[in-house]
């Protein structure tokens, strides 16, 4: 019965990340991720003092994303695949808070909501913070 759980939630994993990558190249940036975009292209430390006047967000997105960025690249499908990744990680931790709150039962229940919430994969598209705060 345990195994078939994990199986279940190894599925929505899956099928999260379908969700997110699939169309993650389909639209061009819009200004808030262009400014994203500009920032994270930017050297680490230029970066870290633009940010106090560039973004009202805390700095953990940019100093995890200006690294994911010297790997995958800074244009649409580079960047916005840090926030897909982050959106599809969300699947096992709302499977583990809800199982640890209620049951496995509403663990799964509440993955399944979360991997195919059309807000939560929109924002798993976007080179924002947002997937990460979630």
């Amino acid at each position: 019965m345990r195994n078939r759980k994990l199986i279940v939630v190894a599925g929505l994993v899956a099928l999260a990340g379908v969700l997110r990558f699939a169309t993650i190249d389909v639209q061009s940036y819009w200004y808030d991720e262009a400014l994203t975009a500009t920032l994270l292209r930017a050297p680490f430390g230029h970066m870290i003092s633009e940010l106090p006047r560039a973004e009202l967000t805390p700095p953990l997105y940019y100093v995890l994303a200006w690294v994911w960025t010297r790997a995958f690249g800074s244009f649409e499908i580079g960047l916005r695949s840090f926030s897909a990744v982050a959106g599809v990680a969300t699947i096992p931790v709302a499977y583990l808070v809800g199982r640890d709150l209620v049951g496995r039962r509403v663990g799964i229940t509440l993955a399944a909501l979360t991997a195919c919430n059309p807000l939560l994969v929109w924002y798993s598209q976007e080179a924002r913070p947002y997937a990460l705060w979630v």
